[in-house]
C-alpha cells in the first residue's frame, strides 16, 4: 500500500533495512501508562507495512507494455484486459492543394510547400491580352454600326453627286472620338505588352509605339485633320453616295483585330486563325481596294463615262485624295498577302516553332 497522505507519512516510521518489530504487550505493572501512548502503539502495530520503493509501480507498468510489444511483434497478442496501450495521437492530414504537383502519402497530388517570392504561373489571360481584346470588341462593334450606316447611304442615294441622307453627316461626329480611342488603344496594348513601370521607359515604350505604328498613325491624323474637315464642310451638299463608300470600308476591321488577338493568344496555326486570315483578305481586298473602282464606276454610269475616262472628267483634287486614300490600303493588302504565303506554305514542323 502506498502512502501519499502526509498524516499517514507523519505518522508511520520510514522503511529500514532490520526486520519489522512489532509492538509488544505491555509489561506487567506499566498499566499506569496513558490511554494515548497505548493508542498509538496499537495503531501502529496495526497499519505499519513495508513501504514500496520510489518508482515501482512506474517500472511494473513499463515492464508490462515491454511485454505487450513484445508479444506483438512475435505474432501473439497481448492480454488487452491487463495491459491497455495507448496509442500515440496521429497528425492532422490536410487535403492536397488543388493544382499542386507531386504525389501523396494516400496516392493522390501532394500540395507542396509554398516558397516565398516564387511566382505562380498565371491562371487566367494577361494584361495584353485583356487589353487586344477588348480593342477587338470596341473596334467590331464600331465597324458594324460604320458598315451599316454606308449600306444604308449607298442604298438610299440613288444620283451619287446630288442625293442627301442625314447618316453622312451625322456619324462622322461618332468617327471622331473613336478614332481618339483607337489610337490611345494601340498605345495602351503595346504599353502592356512592353511592360513598363518607369517614366523613362514609358518614354521609351512611346517612342517605339510611334515607329512601329507610324502609318495607322498617320492613317488616323489624315482621317481627324483633313477628311472630317472635307466630310462636314468643304463638300457642301454633295457626294453622300462617297462618304457612304467610305464607312463600308469598315467591314475588314473586325477581322483585322481578331488576327491580332488570336496572335496574342498563341493560336497562329489553329484553323480558326486561317478562316479568320482568308475573311481578312477577302474583306481587305473588296472594301479598301477595290471600292475606289467600285466608285470611279458608279459615276461614270450616272455620266455615261467608261472608268477609265473617269479621271479625266472629275477635278483633279479628287484624284489625288483618292490616290492618299487607296496608298496605305495596297500597302497594307500586301503585308497581309506575305503573312498568309508564309502561314499556308510553311511545312508542319516549323509551324510548331
Amino acid at each position: 500500500m502506498a502512502t501519499s497522505s502526509p498524516v499517514l507519512s507523519f505518522l508511520l516510521p520510514k522503511r529500514c533495512s532490520g526486520p519489522v518489530r512489532r509492538a509488544s504487550p505491555p509489561p506487567p505493572g506499566a498499566w499506569g501508562v496513558s490511554t494515548e501512548g497505548i493508542f498509538v502503539a496499537g495503531f501502529l502495530a496495526a497499519f505499519h507495512r513495508p513501504h514500496p520503493l520510489p518508482g515501482a509501480a512506474e517500472q511494473r507498468a513499463v515492464g508490462r507494455c515491454e511485454a505487450c510489444r513484445l508479444s506483438r511483434g512475435s505474432g501473439r497478442e497481448g492480454d488487452a484486459s491487463a495491459v491497455t496501450e495507448q496509442k500515440p495521437r496521429e497528425p492532422r492530414r490536410f487535403p492536397p492543394r488543388p493544382g499542386a504537383r507531386g504525389r501523396s502519402e494516400g496516392g493522390g497530388e501532394r500540395s507542396k510547400p509554398l516558397v516565398r517570392g516564387a511566382a505562380s504561373a498565371p491562371s487566367g489571360p494577361t494584361g495584353p491580352q485583356l487589353a487586344a481584346a477588348a480593342h477587338w470588341l470596341v473596334s467590331s462593334v464600331q465597324a458594324v454600326f460604320a458598315t451599316g450606316s454606308g449600306i444604308v447611304i449607298i442604298r438610299s442615294c440613288k444620283d451619287v453627286i446630288t442625293d442627301r441622307h442625314w447618316l453622312a453627316r451625322e456619324y462622322v461626329w461618332f468617327l471622331i472620338p473613336y478614332m481618339i480611342y483607337d489610337s490611345y488603344a494601340m498605345y495602351l496594348c503595346e504599353w502592356y505588352r512592353a511592360g513598363d513601370q518607369g517614366r523613362r521607359q514609358s518614354l521609351t515604350t512611346f517612342q517605339n509605339f510611334l515607329s512601329k505604328n507610324r502609318l495607322m498613325i498617320t492613317h488616323h491624323a489624315v482621317i481627324l485633320f483633313v477628311l472630317v474637315p472635307v466630310a462636314q464642310t468643304l463638300r457642301g451638299d454633295l457626294g453622300d453616295f462617297f462618304v457612304g463608300c467610305i464607312f463600308t470600308a469598315e467591314l475588314s476591321t473586325p477581322f483585322v483585330s481578331l488576327g491580332r488577338v488570336l496572335i496574342q493568344l498563341k493560336q497562329q496555326h489553329t484553323l480558326l486563325y486561317k478562316v479568320n486570315g482568308i475573311l481578312t483578305l477577302t474583306t481587305f481586298l473588296c472594301c479598301r481596294i477595290l471600292l475606289f473602282p467600285f466608285m470611279y464606276w458608279s459615276y461614270g454610269q450616272q455620266q455615261g463615262l467608261s472608268p477609265l475616262q473617269v479621271p479625266f472628267n472629275i477635278p483633279f483634287y479628287c484624284n489625288v485624295a483618292n490616290a492618299f486614300l487607296i496608298a496605305p490600303q495596297v500597302y497594307w493588302f500586301s503585308l497581309l498577302c506575305k503573312k498568309a504565303a508564309r502561314l499556308f506554305d510553311a511545312p508542319p514542323a516549323r509551324k510548331g516553332g
